[in-house]
């Protein structure tokens, strides 16, 4: 079995996705093989 997680940085240390504040990159981890990384820039942008 392989890792699931969501994880935040948020101020320069890993975070749960729910204390983080922008701007913020979120790494979203998939059975250890597959990550999506979400970015929100300050202001209405984002990206994957």
């Amino acid at each position: 079995m392989g890792l699931f997680g969501t994880f935040a940085d948020s101020d320069g240390a890993w975070t749960t996705p729910d204390a983080r504040r922008e701007p913020y990159p979120v790494i979203d981890v998939h059975d250890s093989d597959i990550a999506t990384v979400d970015y929100r820039p300050a202001g209405d942008a984002a990206g994957r």
